[in-house]
This record gives structure tokens, sequence and C-alpha cells, in this order.
């Protein structure tokens, strides 16, 4: 695991040495300062940042409790990356959950080698942060980094591997520039795929491709 200085990505998991979030005009909920006090970790979120702050999202303790907000760069005492997590890092006693026996079995796939992957989700905030958060009916969340652009039929050979996981697995590749679904791309009989940008989401003919006012806004 990473410590600074590294510049947070979408996805990263950051360890807060200062646990005030900042919020425009956001009343914060009763549980964030709790929840923050007991397990200073955040996930970094897609958004428009502003004066060099860092969008992050909070996770309370039961599911409908998400919380959105900014962090200063100074508040940040260390980055855990998506590839720096695997499933050796989990506690004994709850390596038998699904979801880590899956991600125990993805890193035997020849697809994924060579690959910038890990996990995402409750699970990759579990293995970070050592907050159980997993259970047993947990999907499986894989970020792949991906700066280089690879074709359909590659992402297609990813779907096919992950048939045999024994528990559902959402794939998102993650450009320079956006986010986007890796079943969607390899299935979609469109000519454009549905993309998460700061901005919002857009359909885009290319995922690796820099913005431009020709893309369909959503």
């Amino acid at each position: 695991m990473s410590s600074l200085p590294s510049i947070p990505k979408t996805h990263d998991l950051l360890h807060l040495s200062c646990l005030e979030l900042e919020q425009a005009d956001a009343i914060k909920p009763e549980w964030l300062n709790a929840v923050l006090k007991a397990c200073p970790w955040v996930v970094v979120r897609r958004a428009v940042s502003h004066a060099k702050q860092v969008p992050v999202g909070v996770r309370g303790k039961e599911r409908a409790q998400r919380w959105a907000g900014f962090v200063n760069p100074e508040q940040i005492e260390q980055v855990v990356s998506p590839n720096q997590l695997r499933e050796s890092l989990v506690e004994s006693s709850r390596r038998g959950l699904r979801a880590f026996h899956s991600l125990r079995f993805l890193g035997t796939k020849a697809a994924l080698k060579g690959l910038d992957w890990g996990p995402g989700g409750s699970a990759g905030f579990e293995l970070a942060s050592g907050r159980p958060t997993v259970t047993e009916a947990s999907d499986l969340d894989i970020i792949i980094r991906a700066p280089e652009p690879f074709d359909r039929r590659f992402a297609n050979l990813i779907c096919t591997q992950l048939e045999d996981v024994s528990t559902r697995v959402d794939v998102l590749i993650e450009t320079p520039y956006c986010g986007f679904s890796l079943n969607e791309y390899a299935h979609s009989q469109l000519d454009k795929v549905l993309v998460r940008t700061d901005t919002g989401r857009i359909l885009a003919a290319d995922p690796w491709g820099a913005p431009n006012r020709r893309q369909s806004w959503m």
C-alpha cells in the first residue's frame, strides 16, 4: 500500500489524518462523524473538484448510509489503489466469503494478467480499511484501469473468464477520461457505449478519446 505523494484517482481509498469533510450547502448526517472516527477511510468518487480538493464518498454502517464530500490533499495520510488489494489481505476468518473466494479465483485468470486491476466496492473497502463490510450476499466489484485502448474481442475474452466465478462480478473499465461497464462494451450491438465522466454520463464511440462537444449528453 502506497503513501503520499500519489495523485488520488477515482476508486482509490484514502486514509485521512483529519476527519473534517466539506460539502457546499449540505447538512452532514448524524452518523458521519462517528463513522469517520471509527474508520477514517473514504473512497475517491467521480466528480468535478474545486480548488484542488478531492471528491470522496463515505460509507456508513448501513447500506443506505452514503455521503459525498471533499477533502484537501493535506488531509490524506495514505492512498491505496485497487491493484494493491488482494484476497491475501483479508482476515483468515472471513476468507470463506464468496466475494473473497472469487477475488482469489480471478487472480489465476490469464486475461487479467498484466492488467492494472483490483477490487472496488465493499470488498476493496474491507481489504484497505480492515472494517468488515462484505457479506455472503455481496457482489464483487472489479476495477480495471486501462490507459491504453483494447477492443471488444478482448473485452469479451475477459467476460468469458468470469463465467465460472462463484458470485456476481461487476467490472468497470477506467480510462483517463471516463469509466464504463466491461459487459456493455463487450456485448452491446451499438457503436457507442454509455460512459461516466466527471460531469455526467454520455454516449461515446471511443471511451479512450478526450470528451468533445460532438458526443451526445444523457
